[in-house]
């Protein structure tokens, strides 16, 4: 509809209005193409296409709506023979128009949809962009293998998304097929393709067929970090993508980028004004680098944690809860319901990658595992260990490699008692709390937030401790400088006291929320800062692994305290600000300061996200029956006081860190480049 009134309002700037419907017909509505794949809205564009086509004094319009999948497409050795029934008769009129027919302008609102892997699944999901047709190769090839010769292989599978499936057709379409002429494509789709470093392979392929790309961010982060509000009633970010071919062959790809701000209203009000009149900033960068400007000044000079760090990973992915449990003794109790259930498959929860005929190798001992199929009732389970489940939340894990569909073992083969794993977002923005959290157990892949990918930094190499997880040249730079008894210890603690506490974020929020990276961070070129902020690092990293790595002794719990006992099964729980009162079922807990309630990790609030999971109805989703087998009776009260300690004392460190943290920034720092 805004095409036709757009057509409308761009003929009367120079021709009459009684000019207007003969043009409509016979220029505006036969060059208008439409694809629908599902009948309710294919039935509705129709009508609103014959009621404005009314209005406009055509009475029957030859815009052509069709009822088809866009992405399929008609193979250039095949031949059709239909039925004379209304949808074979579309079916063959899309066809055609596919085969034959060169768009120069495509816009779109497709769908957001990320596939589970990699596996065959439906074939005709993503029709030719994901597989192709006789006579044309897959287009996804066109972004998969940017990616993988840049090494980066190990995120193709986050391109198999519908809104990217859509992007690829689009530009085929508008710049490739029939001809290599100019062409136009506009998108409102998910905004992780701006600088998401899963999505390069599209940026780099958008930069090499248009000459000018224009970034409308319309933001709309729903899930915690830097909330804000939406143009949908959705919690994903969105932009409007607007690609420009006017030559030929594209050379230096023009990235031309605005971010919108304010209420939804706001936001509509906004894109009411004139494209001429927008202010759009020029983006740097070639090939797969963001489409959103990075941030600038000092803070871009500064090494990277992956500069310092390189060895990343991802963090165990069970995609089952119920081998996992604040209660180690439940796991035992499933265990056993699963090996007796009369739906063994069901119980187990079957996957793609875990069937009851896995026999992947031992996480915790040599050799494989026998199936789970050929077990008998009462066999014994794997060993139960301590689990990095979230930030500030440690749980039990059957240590079970048929359990867990990607148990990540790389991270298991380097634990020990020596072991700390940092965690943080390195393909999404970070948010307000600490860039950085610990843990000295093996993480769950949604670690730091609820939310992960590639986000594990594992201290060591080895379960040894003697090969430090540092950039060939890091401690070289580092010593040359700060002095020769500067090691793997004082560096880990010192990163740690930059990004341990809210305090990074709250100096550098606006730094954090321009692109989806790793967190740059500064060192000091002052050795005595360098310990100051060090010996912080130490005390959080203390603190932060449950007293397990860098403490003297036991952790100090604080001054809450069980004003009433927590008992049976509670369902809920709630917090009273005037008396610093947290209630978990009939029990109560003070004083808790407010602080400490709603303390953050990018959006997630650690306390509150750590009661839910110990609920006798435990919140988030379940993955079978076995999750219903829970506790009889509440015996977390000792953990609920610690983790309010850790929590109160990082609050406590933040004010310090802070300080040292201004006082680094104003100093001589290191360089990316001297350190990498």
């Amino acid at each position: 509809m805004e095409w036709i009134r757009s057509a409308r309002e761009s003929f009367l700037a120079s021709r009459t209005l009684e000019e207007w419907p003969d043009w409509f017909a016979w220029h505006v509505a036969p060059m208008m193409h439409a694809f629908e794949i599902t009948l309710a809205p294919y039935a509705i564009a129709h009508l609103k296409v014959a009621v404005e086509s009314k209005a406009e004094g055509v009475i029957e319009p030859e815009a052509t709506i069709l009822l088809t999948d866009t992405l399929q497409h008609p193979s250039v050795q095949a031949s059709w023979d239909f039925d004379n029934d209304p949808f074979s008769l579309e079916a063959a009129r899309a066809n055609g128009l596919k085969a034959t027919k060169r768009f120069t302008v495509v816009i779109g609102n497709p769908p957001y949809n990320r596939e589970q892997g990699t596996a065959e699944g439906d074939r005709r999901h993503g029709g030719v962009v994901r597989y192709g047709v006789p006579g044309i190769a897959p287009l996804l090839d066109a972004l998969t293998k940017p990616m993988s010769a840049a090494g980066q292989g190990v995120h193709i599978k986050n391109l198999y998304n519908d809104y990217v499936y859509f992007w690829r057709w689009a530009t085929w379409r508008a710049t490739e097929y029939l001809g290599s002429g100019p062409g136009v494509v506009a998108m409102i789709t998910a905004s992780s393709y701006l600088s998401g470093k899963s999505m390069s392979g599209l940026r780099a392929h958008l930069r090499d067929v248009f000459d000018d790309f224009y970034v409308i961010d319309l933001g709309g982060e729903g899930r915690g970090a830097n909330t804000e509000d939406n143009v949908f009633d959705i919690l994903t970010p969105v932009a409007i993508g607007i690609g420009v071919r006017r030559t030929a062959q594209p050379a230096n790809c023009r990235v031309h980028y605005v971010r919108v701000r304010g209420t939804r209203s706001e936001k509509f009000d906004w894109l009411d004004q004139s494209f001429g009149d927008v202010e759009f900033e020029t983006v740097l960068g070639a090939h797969l680098d963001s489409l959103a400007p990075v941030a600038g000044g000092a803070y871009a000079d500064w090494p990277t944690l992956v500069d310092l760090m390189p060895w990343s990973h991802s963090g165990s992915q069970v995609k089952r809860t119920w081998p996992i449990s604040a209660d180690a003794t439940l796991l035992a109790t499933r265990w056993n319901a699963m090996l007796a259930s009369t739906d063994r498959a069901a119980a187990f929860k079957v996957t793609r990658d875990r069937t009851l005929d896995s026999t992947p190798a031992a996480l915790t001992g040599p050799g494989r595992l026998p199936s789970l199929r050929t077990l008998s009732i009462g066999a014994s389970h794997e060993p139960i260990e301590r689990y990095g489940y979230r930030s500030f939340d440690r749980q039990h894990l059957l240590a079970d490699a048929r359990l867990a569909d990607y148990p990540r073992p790389e991270l298991w083969a380097v634990r020990s008692d020596k072991q700390i794993y940092l965690t943080t977002l390195t393909s999404t923005t970070l948010g307000r709390g600490p860039v950085l959290t610990a843990t000295p157990y093996v993480p769950d892949l949604d670690h730091f937030k609820n939310r992960g990918a590639k986000d594990i930094f594992p201290m060591w190499r080895d379960a040894a401790a003697t090969d430090a997880n540092l950039g060939p040249v890091v401690l070289d730079g580092l010593r040359a400088v700060l002095g020769d008894d500067i090691g793997p210890h004082g560096l880990m603690q010192y990163l740690y006291g930059l990004g341990g506490t809210a305090a990074f974020s709250d100096l550098f929020g606006d730094e954090l929320a321009v692109a989806a990276s790793p967190v740059r961070l500064p060192v000091t070129k002052k050795r005595a800062l360098f310990d100051e902020v060090a010996a912080v690092g130490k005390e959080l990293l203390a603190w932060h692994t449950w007293g397990e790595r860098y403490a003297a002794g036991q952790i100090p719990l604080g001054e809450a305290a069980e004003v009433k006992p927590i008992t049976g099964k509670p369902n809920e729980f709630s917090y009273e600000e005037s008396t610093q009162t947290l209630t978990v079922g009939f029990g109560s807990i003070a004083p808790v300061s407010p602080a400490v309630w709603d303390f953050e990790v990018s959006g997630m609030k650690p306390l509150q996200k750590w009661l839910g999971y110990r609920m006798a109805r435990r919140q988030g989703r379940t993955s079978s029956d076995l999750d219903r087998i829970t506790y009889d009776e509440w015996t977390f009260t000792d953990e609920l006081l610690l983790v309010i300690s850790v929590l109160q004392h990082t609050v406590d460190l933040t004010p310090r860190a802070s300080t040292l943290l201004e006082q680094v920034v104003a100093g001589d720092l290191f360089s990316a480049e001297e350190l990498s």
